[in-house]
């Protein structure tokens, strides 16, 4: 059971598995978070190869919520493919209440791409703006810097 929850392409259908039939206590404790779990989604949903791509844990953080009844937590992960031609990173930003371990994250961002004018500590900002404005749908994230025609 170690070796299914230690693979990330596994470890998710493992904890669906033990937690239908009501037998979460035998899934691995050292897997038995919410980080793991969301790691685990971004495999399976993005359909990622653990060959062709890295996967990175970045950190997690409180999430803003429009109700303060709701505790959220975000959980930031850098993911490269190490066999595409740009050689691309991407940060992906999964959502949770924070009330218990759930397998399916209340939102998940569309990766932001990291480009050369983009730092890492930039991008988190961009991903958790993104976040915080996802109910107005005419608003958008300001990247300044990726508008270099305006730069005299």
């Amino acid at each position: 059971m170690l070796q299914l929850a230690e693979d990330p392409q596994t470890r998710l259908l493992l904890f669906e598995k033990l937690k239908g039939i009501g037998k979460l206590n035998l899934f691995p404790s050292q897997f038995h978070n919410q980080g793991s779990i969301a790691e685990s989604f971004l495999y399976t949903t993005l359909k990622l190869d653990p060959e062709q791509h890295l996967v990175e844990f970045i950190k997690d953080q409180k999430m803003y919520s429009h109700s303060p009844d709701e505790d959220q937590e975000g959980y930031l992960f850098k993911v490269k493919d190490n066999y595409g031609y740009h050689n691309h990173i991407k940060i992906y930003l999964l959502v949770y209440n924070n009330h218990k371990i759930i397998s399916k994250p209340n939102y998940i961002n569309k990766g932001l791409i990291l480009t050369d004018l983009i730092t890492e500590e930039e991008g988190i900002k961009l991903s958790t703006e993104e976040y915080n404005i996802r109910d107005r749908p005419r608003a958008m994230v300001n990247t300044p810097s990726l508008y270099s025609s305006f730069a005299q």
